[in-house]
């Protein structure tokens, strides 16, 4: 089944949501989850898949990152690097950069992002950020300090933003003091134009960066999220602040206060870990009727990936944890044949990887081994 080729261009209009009012006043949402609401309050249609060519050249595994840009869809996979294939068609176009340690190669691809029709690939074991054309040519280097950097992403102004997860400067002693979590480099010098501190509350190493810090871009800003942590914050080159909460309090153990406190580990510890709890939040996708949101969290003492729905005007909110069962309407959105990957724009993207297919007739004509299948769903964002 070929993809209508409209989505792409909804991809790049959407973005992953630019309604980018800074209201002065944190917004706070309550979520109750014992009642969940029916899947088509979430998505609104299966759009359709794309089973990515299979070549010599161009056999991946698991992918880790995938992001799109106009008809270009781009996948990294730790073993092949950055594969560029055609999202209309699945088709393999080529590939950019291989590992190695010369100019134009990484050791260890940690992240990369699109900006302005290039592609920037994070190396974090030889600190640098090289910067390719999207048919791979290589076009420049740019050096990082230190290589306790882990996450990495361009604003849509350009501004190249790290994240060091949480972990201590391997580098020079002294680089990055380790409190910093968001950093902004500057490409010229090399160093670090902007650093922001982890919240206040969090004296305790609860909360840290996770393996999601960046989760949306705005026209002019980056939604960020720490785990454990009901808050999103909004990160600009001028300020770090609360943009919106959203407390999913399941099972009523925690409150945002505990869940930034000791008490958290004390909660935990007393229940031998067998309670429900927030994880993280993953990605955010936002119009100017709806929020959702697609969040970890532990329910119904299994690991879940759960989406939950802000409607702007009324502030009703709405919660549902994606079930391994399926559902008829929708039979690819599941995390029995895929893995809910993430939210770009106004899709949900699912891997499957063509072995967990093999039992659907559509799929008969796939070998075990081929590259895996995308999914698209549209969310229901009225």
């Amino acid at each position: 089944m070929k993809l209508f080729t409209y989505i792409a261009l909804i991809m790049l209009l959407v973005a992953c949501g630019n309604d980018s009012t800074n209201s002065s006043q944190e917004k706070i949402y309550n979520i109750d989850p014992k009642e969940e609401s029916p899947i088509e309050d979430f998505i609104s249609e299966y759009v359709g898949y794309i089973a990515l060519e299979t070549t010599d050249k161009s056999l991946i595994g698991t992918p880790s990152i995938i992001k799109i840009l106009g008809n270009d869809i781009f996948i990294y996979s730790y073993d092949e690097g950055v594969m560029r294939f055609d999202v209309r068609t699945g088709k393999f176009l080529n590939q950019i950069g291989r590992k190695g340690r010369g100019p134009g190669e990484y050791v260890h691809l940690a992240d990369f992002d699109i900006y302005d029709g290039k592609l920037y690939a994070y190396s974090m074991l030889d600190r640098k950020l090289n910067v390719y054309s999207v048919d791979g040519t290589f076009i420049e280097q740019i050096n990082t300090p230190h290589n306790a950097l882990v996450k990495m992403i361009l604003d849509n102004r350009g501004n190249i933003w790290f994240s060091s997860e949480g972990i201590s400067s391997m580098g020079q002693a002294g680089e990055v003091p380790t409190t910093h979590e968001y950093m902004l480099l500057d490409t010229e010098s090399g160093t670090f134009s902007a650093m922001y501190d982890k919240i206040e509350e969090n004296e305790t190493g609860v909360l840290n960066i996770g393996s999601t810090p960046f989760i949306c871009k705005q026209d002019d800003a980056i939604l960020t999220a720490i785990s454990h942590d009901p808050t999103i914050y909004r990160l600009t080159p001028e300020s770090y602040e609360p943009y919106i909460t959203i407390n999913i309090n399941l099972g009523g153990n925690f409150t945002v206060e505990q869940s930034r406190s000791e008490e958290y580990f004390s909660i935990m510890n007393s229940k031998d870990g067998n309670v429900d709890y927030f994880g993280r939040f993953k990605n955010l996708t936002e119009s100017t009727k709806s929020i959702i949101c697609m969040a970890m969290c532990k329910f119904k003492e299994t690991r879940t990936t759960t989406l939950v729905k802000i409607d702007k005007q009324s502030d009703e909110t709405k919660f549902i944890s994606l079930s391994k069962s399926g559902y008829k309407e929708f039979p690819y959105l599941n995390e029995v044949y895929n893995k809910v990957g993430s939210i770009q724009g106004d899709m949900i993207l699912s891997v499957a990887s063509a072995a967990s297919l093999s039992d659907k007739e559509e799929f008969k004509h796939l070998k075990e081994d081929d590259n895996p299948v995308i999914f698209f769903h549209r969310l229901n964002l009225k």
